[in-house]
């Protein structure tokens, strides 16, 4: 199974902790480090598309993505509110 590891962090600082964080059983052959602005439409749309060219299939897809206690209000690049816009 492909893990396919989406993140806003720069993928080499992510796969310098994942390198510390992986078992003997998770092969770093089957991860894949997506760079992805949840808060930019924008930078979905690539990553999916990046995504649909360079993958056969997606086995499992999880969503994990918040934010809170923000300061002030902030939007998006596309003008949403920052809470709705994750």
């Amino acid at each position: 199974m492909k893990i396919v590891l989406c993140t806003r962090e720069d993928p080499r600082k992510v796969r310098d902790v994942l390198k510390q964080l992986l078992t003997e059983s998770v092969v770093e052959d089957n991860i894949r480090i997506q760079r992805i602005d949840l808060s930019d439409l924008a930078s979905l749309q690539a990553a999916a598309q990046e995504i649909i060219r360079t993958e056969k299939r997606i086995d499992l897809l999880l969503n994990c993505a918040g934010i809170s206690s923000i300061p002030s209000r902030q939007l998006t690049t596309q003008n949403f509110e920052m809470h709705l816009g994750l």
